[in-house]
């Protein structure tokens, strides 16, 4: 059921499970604690549609590395930043939750094994393929091989694609609409968390909307899951978790800087790695380094992807199997006119009187010996203290203070992805399929003064937050524990990417929702008493 704040009567609400924040994390999470005979309260800032002044609740000051606009990098509505999302889907690699001596503050508290079970789930939750992310599985289900890189110090990685992208807002609203046992609060923003000292628990949360009403919600147990910048506000703003000085800091963001060219023998079949449709899934494929060369170069990770234009087949395949899937479903999916034209044009062109501006030659970039691919890159960035979230002295329409934000990269990260270019350069080259070309900066000492970066290029962030309430055993290193519970708090938990230690290339809404997915679970644990419905 969904209650407008802004419209009801009610002073006070009682529950059981109290959810801030409606995006990927809260939506999941509500969901998997739902027939469980809980009462589950979903409070979300926003409405169903973007509005103007709700989203302006978002910006703040930016101090470090030249960033996006904040209130543009985050949707302030029901179904959170899943209303932009690319719908990449890739879960991190075992080695990445480990500790790793050349990367300060690395290493999780949990394993890539026991998040298995929550990824086979998030999978469903983003509407995405079985959970396979082989490289060869997948290549030889498009029968189309891989590069032929032979004994080399690369592999090819693939991600998944929700296509076109679930919007949870839209996709599970009738599902959040029908729960019984949950009640969704639209324009509900969080001002105060109130926590007593003594008990060291929190009783209740205030929210106010934007025109001045109030409401208090009690519940026994609380979560906080409104991305990787308002979460530690929250935090910060009723100061709360930060005893050891930890809230807000470790800010990671994925980055891709500088770019380069990948020089191709014209007869190297690259199919693969387009993005393209296999039985139903929407894959894409790239290269990355081996966990045993990352190690031995002690770098981050990087994942390299080549901007291949996709042809008419397949621009066919992924138009057909998201109409095919969306009637499937009773749906009508994004871009529908889109997809129609497209099936109607590629049919066109293949099966009659193909255009020929859509050749073969064309698409691989011209003719000649070598066809110019231009290459992107994700990179992992290193978990820094000196990164982080606090809070300003303006104030926003609410009365709360605003962020400051302060994103620094340092020479680990620089030095990563040039040292990830030189190897992928040197194996393209071994394997005498093409050349690599890397911008070089006019002065190599460049990469160690980051304060420099402006002389070589503009960092590119992904829209990805993580970090700031990073999870760690220790207090003194960490807000969350294990379990995703505030540090000193027995009764407030985080979720949504701010509680990763470490981030991988990976977008991070698969690993969200499979950490949503665990969470609720835990939750679930704390009221043995309860039978479910």
């Amino acid at each position: 059921m969904f209650i407008d704040a802004r419209a009801t009567d009610q002073k006070k609400i009682e529950s059981d499970i109290c959810i801030v924040g409606a995006g990927a994390a809260g939506i999941t999470l509500a969901l998997a604690l739902s027939g469980k005979n809980l009462r589950i309260i979903l409070l979300e800032s926003g409405g169903f549609e973007p509005e103007p002044d709700t989203q302006a609740l978002y910006t703040g000051a930016n101090t470090g590395v030249p960033y996006y606009p904040l209130e543009s990098t985050r949707l302030r509505y029901f179904g959170g930043t899943t209303g932009h999302w690319g719908g990449a889907c890739w879960p991190l690699q075992a080695h990445e939750f480990e500790r790793r001596d050349w990367v300060p503050h690395s290493g999780w508290p949990i394993t890539r094994e026991d998040l298995n079970p929550y990824y086979v789930k998030a999978q469903e939750t983003c509407e995405v393929g079985p959970f396979n992310y082989d490289a060869e599985h997948w290549s030889e289900a498009s029968d189309q091989p891989e590069l032929p890189l032979g004994d080399s110090r690369l592999l090819t990685s693939i991600y998944q694609s929700s296509a076109p992208p679930t919007r949870f807002g839209s996709r599970y609203r009738e599902d959040i609409d029908q729960a019984g046992d949950i009640r969704a609060l639209l324009h509900a923003n969080v001002t105060q968390i109130h926590r007593d000292p003594l008990s060291q628990t929190v009783q209740h949360v205030t929210t106010r909307t934007l025109e001045g009403k109030t409401l208090t919600v009690n519940s026994r147990l609380f979560v906080i899951a409104t991305g990787g910048m308002e979460n530690p506000r929250l935090l910060l703003l009723n100061d709360i978790g930060n005893q050891h000085d930890q809230v807000g800091r470790y800010f990671m963001e994925h980055i891709g800087i500088p770019k380069a060219t990948l020089l191709l023998a014209k007869d190297v079949n690259t199919l693969f790695y387009k993005r393209t449709s296999i039985n139903g899934t929407d894959i894409r494929a790239g290269l990355s380094l081996r966990p045993e060369v990352i190690k031995k170069e002690q770098i981050l990770n990087t994942w390299i992807g080549f901007q291949l234009k996709a042809t008419p087949q397949s621009r066919l395949a992924h138009s057909v199997d998201t109409l095919k899937s969306s009637i499937m479903n009773g749906d009508i999916p994004d871009d529908f006119v889109h997809h129609l034209k497209t099936v109607l044009r590629s049919m066109r062109q293949i099966y009659r009187d193909r255009d020929p501006a859509e050749s073969d030659d064309d698409e691989l970039g011209g003719t000649g010996e070598l066809v110019e691919i231009p290459v992107g890159q994700q990179s992992e960035q290193s978990p820094n203290p000196l990164s982080r979230v606090t809070l300003g002295d303006q104030l926003d329409a609410l009365g709360q203070r605003k962020i400051v934000f302060d994103w620094r990269l340092t020479e680990l990260d620089y030095y990563s992805i040039r040292r990830t270019q030189e190897i992928t350069a040197a194996e393209i080259g071994k394997s005498d399929l093409g050349r690599m070309k890397i911008p070089n900066p006019k002065e190599p000492e460049v990469w160690q003064h980051p304060q420099r970066i402006s002389e070589l290029a503009q960092p590119q962030g992904a829209f990805h937050h993580m970090g700031t309430t990073r999870m760690s055993t220790d207090p003194q290193h960490g807000v969350v524990d294990s379990d995703c519970k505030v540090h000193g708090t027995k009764n407030l938990y985080m979720a949504g990417s701010s509680v990763f230690p470490t981030c991988g290339y990976q977008n991070p809404t698969l690993t969200i929702v499979a950490m949503a997915h665990r969470l609720a679970e835990h939750l679930a644990a704390q009221f043995p008493e309860q039978e479910p419905t």
